[in-house]
């Protein structure tokens, strides 16, 4: 923006005032058609006026849980509580019991005073909720069935309160926690994600990314609201049931700035026919960004050698990395030149060192998630020690910075937000939990230290087992494989959960064998347990992270 705003309730009605009637957002049927839209003007007078709403039965500081479908309703609410000095609490709309039970672990955390929902869901919602006795008291509201509260002529104005809203974590590896983000943790989040992309009023934006996830909250919600360009939505269950509606919806507007978590990558390239890639047109597509979860080179590659012919370009992938402690990003690449990919030794790195592997040794290739922002740190540290480690050496990542959150809701671990580094170099970091290594000034990410599996004196990650196995065999479901380790205390056991697409009976012995080898010579691995299950089968957090906690309690028996 080329004046400085510290709150988006100005972002809102300066980009009003500038763009007026052009569109801002476009909400895609299954057939790329746009079904509901809002312009920048009309997104300003739709706040304006549920915000007005929300004063009528909230007070400030009162924290609202969203449950919504994926719609345009939704982004309305979620500026207007800000505007009405709410805090606000996205949630996807729950349909599963998993769903259902992570809004009571939410619920129970952050004690929210309502539940907003859309009109036609709200019956349904408020009658499952009543079925929770940890739920029954908490209202279901439909802001359309609140009469229309009377708009001042200025614009509302943000609460003094510092939390904007509520982004709760996954969950993957435990309960999930409400991380506290400011008004200026977003307006400088955005800043740079505009900066390090390179957007401008000419990009595009389509995408499929959950409105209540960080990355397509901050990502395809609030950046082309800040940076002032149009953004087109798909509906995430859409996608889902039918990939290829993203690349088809990108080559019909003329995406420039899309991405999603790897797996997104993988299930597009799996799913889409030759013949149908040879409609499209992916040369407007310049910042293809992918984070939220390990990015896998044989991904990259996977998707090139589908898209390339439709003008897809590899320079054009953007790795990077991020996580709600830090709203969303922390570090990322060049968009001028194309990712950085090396191949280290295996052996050392389950030893805690990278170095580059040689001819014939078993090797690891990793993507580079690029370089911190110009005001923000990065410190790779040992978690013992809290020593800040030499250049390839693997520890766990702190991030310093005006992105980086003051912490949980109602919680005391705010420890982890003001870390010190023990030789004196350094304090007020927040502990990401996250492993990986800095090589030529770029920052390497392993995996989550809570994950890694711990085998005869070596630490493997398991993101590079599962990555590994994945590429066995064309029959294990891309992202379909979790390893894990039960009874880590007492007899380690690692295991290997396969997604099968199809496989008869006689020849899933070999593929065992295959795997167990595999793993052997690459890792030292002597014996492990194989699982196959169907596909769908390894639980996952509602943005389709891994949940291996989970899938360990499950298999804790099976052989």
């Amino acid at each position: 923006m080329e004046k400085t705003l510290t709150g988006w309730s100005e972002i809102i009605e300066a980009q009003a005032e500038r763009l007026g009637e052009r569109i801002l957002y476009g909400l895609l049927d299954k057939n790329g058609e746009i079904i509901d839209s809002l312009t920048f003007s009309g997104l300003r007078d739709s706040v304006r006026s549920t915000s007005a709403k929300l004063q009528d039965i909230t007070k400030r500081g009162d924290r609202i849980l969203l449950a919504f479908d994926h719609s345009l309703e939704f982004i309305v609410t979620f500026f207007a509580c800000m505007q009405a000095g709410c805090i606000a609490v996205p949630q996807p709309f729950p349909m599963r019991e998993e769903e259902f039970v992570r809004i009571e672990k939410v619920a129970d955390d952050c004690s929210p005073v309502c539940v907003l929902t859309s009109r036609t869901h709200r019956e349904a919602l408020t009658n499952s909720l009543r079925q929770r006795s940890s739920l029954q008291k908490i209202d279901v509201v439909a802001l359309d069935d609140i009469a229309d509260a009377p708009v001042g002529e200025g614009a509302p104005r943000l609460s003094d309160s510092p939390t904007a809203f509520l982004q709760y974590t996954s969950g993957s590896t435990s309960n999930p926690s409400g991380v506290l983000i400011s008004q200026e943790n977003l307006v400088h989040n955005s800043r740079v994600i505009q900066s390090k992309f390179n957007l401008h009023a000419d990009s595009v934006g389509v995408n499929w990314l959950p409105f209540y996830h960080d990355m397509g909250l901050i990502g395809t919600v609030l950046q082309p609201l800040y940076t002032g360009f149009p953004s087109y939505f798909i509906n995430p269950i859409d996608f889902i049931f039918r990939p290829s509606r993203w690349v088809e919806a990108i080559s019909r507007y003329r995406g420039t700035c899309c991405g999603a978590p790897d797996f997104g990558y993988a299930l597009t390239a799996a799913k889409m026919s030759e013949e149908n890639v040879a409609q499209l047109d992916l040369s407007s597509w310049s910042v293809a960004y992918t984070g939220a979860e390990p990015v896998k080179p044989e991904t990259l590659q996977e998707f090139m050698n589908k898209f390339g012919v439709a003008g897809f370009k590899f320079s054009s992938y953007y790795p990077c990395y991020g996580l709600a402690e830090s709203t969303l990003m922390v570090t990322g690449g060049d968009c001028a030149r194309e990712p950085t990919i090396l191949e280290f030794d295996i052996a050392t790195l389950t030893e805690g060192r990278a170095v580059l592997s040689y001819a014939g040794a078993p090797g690891q290739e990793i993507v580079s998630c690029g370089v911190p922002f110009p005001d923000s740190e990065v410190k790779v540290v040992d978690p013992q020690t809290r020593v800040e480690c030499s250049a390839g050496s693997v520890g766990e990542i702190w991030v310093k910075g005006p992105s980086v959150a003051r912490g949980y809701w109602g919680s005391s671990r705010a420890s982890r937000f003001d870390a010190e580094v023990s030789d004196g170099n350094g304090s007020g970091y927040l502990r990401t939990r996250d492993a990986g290594f800095v090589w030529n000034s770029e920052l390497f990410v392993l995996g989550r230290l809570d994950d890694a599996v711990s085998l005869n004196g070596k630490v493997i990650y398991p993101a590079d087992l599962e990555a590994k196995v994945s590429n066995l065999s064309p029959t294990i479901r891309s992202g379909g494989v979790a390893a894990f380790v039960t009874n880590p205390h007492t007899s380690p056991r690692l295991k290997i959960v396969c997604e099968l697409r199809s496989l008869r009976h006689s020849e899933r012995s070999e593929l065992k064998s295959l795997i167990k080898s595999r793993l052997r010579a690459d890792y030292g691995i002597r014996d492990c347990d194989v699982i196959f299950v169907g596909s769908g089968k390894i639980p996952r957090t509602p943005n389709g992270k891994l949940r291996r906690v989970e899938c360990a309690r499950i298999h804790q028996e099976t052989l």
